[in-house]
Protein backbone atom coordinates (compact mmCIF):
# COMPACT_ATOMS: atom_id res chain seq x y z
CA UNK A 1 0.00 0.00 0.00
CA UNK A 2 1.54 3.36 -1.04
CA UNK A 3 0.40 6.35 1.23
CA UNK A 4 0.93 9.59 -0.43
CA UNK A 5 2.01 12.17 2.03
CA UNK A 6 0.82 16.20 1.61
CA UNK A 7 4.50 17.92 -0.02
CA UNK A 8 6.00 19.92 2.94
CA UNK A 9 6.09 23.22 1.28
CA UNK A 10 2.56 23.34 0.53
CA UNK A 11 1.06 26.11 3.23
CA UNK A 12 -0.90 24.21 5.63
CA UNK A 13 -3.19 25.30 8.81
CA UNK A 14 -4.83 22.02 9.43
CA UNK A 15 -4.74 21.16 13.07
CA UNK A 16 -5.75 18.10 14.94
CA UNK A 17 -8.90 18.07 17.10
CA UNK A 18 -8.45 16.68 20.78
CA UNK A 19 -10.63 13.61 19.55
CA UNK A 20 -8.54 13.05 16.82
CA UNK A 21 -5.34 13.04 19.16
CA UNK A 22 -7.25 10.39 21.49
CA UNK A 23 -7.83 8.38 18.55
CA UNK A 24 -4.00 8.93 17.22
CA UNK A 25 -2.98 7.55 20.74
CA UNK A 26 -4.91 4.86 21.16
CA UNK A 27 -3.59 3.62 17.79
CA UNK A 28 -0.34 4.15 18.26
CA UNK A 29 -0.18 2.85 21.82
CA UNK A 30 -2.27 -0.40 20.66
CA UNK A 31 -2.66 -1.52 16.95
CA UNK A 32 0.62 0.50 15.55
CA UNK A 33 3.22 -2.07 16.67
CA UNK A 34 1.58 -4.31 13.39
CA UNK A 35 2.51 -2.00 10.91
CA UNK A 36 5.59 -0.11 12.24
CA UNK A 37 8.65 -0.61 14.10
CA UNK A 38 8.44 3.28 14.92
CA UNK A 39 7.83 4.54 18.54
CA UNK A 40 4.88 6.72 17.33
CA UNK A 41 3.17 7.21 20.06
CA UNK A 42 6.44 8.53 21.85
CA UNK A 43 6.98 10.53 18.40
CA UNK A 44 3.31 12.09 18.53
CA UNK A 45 3.71 13.48 22.20
CA UNK A 46 6.65 14.52 22.08
CA UNK A 47 6.48 16.65 18.59
CA UNK A 48 3.15 17.63 20.12
CA UNK A 49 4.93 19.34 23.46
CA UNK A 50 7.82 20.37 21.66
CA UNK A 51 6.38 22.05 18.59
CA UNK A 52 9.01 20.43 16.27
CA UNK A 53 8.22 18.81 13.24
CA UNK A 54 9.29 15.12 11.81
CA UNK A 55 13.25 16.89 10.32
CA UNK A 56 13.46 18.38 13.67
CA UNK A 57 13.17 15.92 15.60
CA UNK A 58 14.85 13.30 13.89
CA UNK A 59 17.80 15.55 14.08
CA UNK A 60 17.64 16.11 17.70
CA UNK A 61 21.09 14.60 19.58
CA UNK A 62 21.40 13.44 22.93
CA UNK A 63 24.10 16.44 23.47
CA UNK A 64 21.48 18.91 22.85
CA UNK A 65 19.12 18.09 25.83
CA UNK A 66 19.84 19.16 29.69
CA UNK A 67 16.80 16.45 31.25
CA UNK A 68 17.46 17.72 35.07
CA UNK A 69 16.92 21.75 33.42
CA UNK A 70 14.24 20.77 30.88
CA UNK A 71 16.21 22.03 28.02
CA UNK A 72 17.19 21.59 24.75
CA UNK A 73 19.71 23.71 23.33
CA UNK A 74 18.69 24.76 19.44
CA UNK A 75 22.06 24.75 17.43
CA UNK A 76 21.97 27.20 13.75
CA UNK A 77 23.49 26.60 11.37
CA UNK A 78 25.29 29.72 11.69
CA UNK A 79 28.62 29.87 13.43
CA UNK A 80 27.77 33.85 14.35
CA UNK A 81 27.48 33.59 18.52
CA UNK A 82 24.84 36.69 17.39
CA UNK A 83 22.65 33.67 15.81
CA UNK A 84 22.63 31.52 19.08
CA UNK A 85 18.80 30.88 20.02
CA UNK A 86 17.38 31.09 23.82
CA UNK A 87 17.74 27.42 25.00
CA UNK A 88 13.54 25.59 24.45
CA UNK A 89 11.94 24.36 27.28
CA UNK A 90 9.83 21.24 28.06
CA UNK A 91 7.42 19.64 30.05
CA UNK A 92 7.51 16.33 32.46
CA UNK A 93 5.87 14.76 29.47
CA UNK A 94 8.64 15.33 27.49
CA UNK A 95 11.14 14.06 29.99
CA UNK A 96 9.20 10.90 31.00
CA UNK A 97 9.56 9.94 26.92
CA UNK A 98 13.27 11.05 26.74
CA UNK A 99 14.04 9.08 30.15
CA UNK A 100 12.34 5.78 28.68
CA UNK A 101 14.81 6.13 25.09
CA UNK A 102 17.61 3.77 25.32
CA UNK A 103 20.63 5.97 24.64
CA UNK A 104 22.15 3.76 22.09
CA UNK A 105 22.80 6.43 19.12
CA UNK A 106 23.92 10.07 18.96
CA UNK A 107 20.20 10.86 17.89
CA UNK A 108 17.28 10.46 20.30
CA UNK A 109 15.02 9.31 17.43
CA UNK A 110 17.20 7.83 15.06
CA UNK A 111 14.75 7.87 12.57
CA UNK A 112 14.46 9.15 8.87
CA UNK A 113 11.28 12.06 8.91
CA UNK A 114 10.23 10.65 5.99
CA UNK A 115 9.41 6.92 7.86
CA UNK A 116 7.40 8.96 10.48
CA UNK A 117 5.48 11.06 8.27
CA UNK A 118 4.26 7.83 6.30
CA UNK A 119 3.70 5.95 9.72
CA UNK A 120 1.44 8.76 10.73
CA UNK A 121 -0.27 9.11 7.12
CA UNK A 122 -1.04 5.53 7.11
CA UNK A 123 -2.63 5.61 11.06
CA UNK A 124 -4.40 8.58 9.63
CA UNK A 125 -5.90 7.15 7.22
CA UNK A 126 -6.92 3.71 8.90
CA UNK A 127 -8.50 6.10 11.39
CA UNK A 128 -10.37 8.15 8.90
CA UNK A 129 -8.72 11.50 9.73
CA UNK A 130 -8.74 13.47 6.87
CA UNK A 131 -5.79 15.51 5.53
CA UNK A 132 -3.72 15.77 8.59
CA UNK A 133 0.06 15.24 9.01
CA UNK A 134 3.02 15.13 11.64
CA UNK A 135 4.07 18.18 10.71
CA UNK A 136 0.96 19.53 11.80
CA UNK A 137 1.59 18.26 14.73
CA UNK A 138 4.16 22.00 15.05
CA UNK A 139 1.18 24.48 15.06
CA UNK A 140 -0.84 22.64 17.44
CA UNK A 141 -1.68 24.24 20.82
CA UNK A 142 -3.13 21.75 23.53
CA UNK A 143 -5.47 22.92 25.41
CA UNK A 144 -5.38 24.41 28.96
CA UNK A 145 -7.10 21.06 30.32
CA UNK A 146 -5.42 18.59 28.09
CA UNK A 147 -1.87 19.67 29.30
CA UNK A 148 -2.54 19.52 32.85
CA UNK A 149 -3.85 16.18 32.10
CA UNK A 150 -0.23 15.09 30.61
CA UNK A 151 1.51 16.49 33.23
CA UNK A 152 -0.60 14.51 35.93
CA UNK A 153 -0.52 11.24 34.08
CA UNK A 154 3.10 9.62 33.57
CA UNK A 155 4.33 8.57 30.67
CA UNK A 156 3.68 5.28 30.52
CA UNK A 157 5.66 2.90 27.86
CA UNK A 158 3.00 0.67 26.06
CA UNK A 159 4.38 -2.67 27.25
CA UNK A 160 3.15 -1.53 30.57
CA UNK A 161 -0.24 -0.79 29.64
CA UNK A 162 -3.15 -3.04 29.93
CA UNK A 163 -6.62 -3.12 28.60
CA UNK A 164 -8.67 -1.80 25.53
CA UNK A 165 -8.11 1.80 26.42
CA UNK A 166 -5.05 4.19 26.44
CA UNK A 167 -3.86 6.43 29.71
CA UNK A 168 -6.01 9.42 28.41
CA UNK A 169 -9.56 7.78 29.86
Amino acid sequence: MTVQCPRPDQARRRRPSVRELERLDREFAFESQRYTPLPMRDLLWFALHTKQDAAAVCALEWDQIDIDASEIRVRTTSESADSALPPKRFNQNVRNILRARARTERRIFPYAPEEIRQAFTLACSKLNIPNLTFDDLVRTRLPHWMQQHFERAPHIPKSHMSGPRGWLH
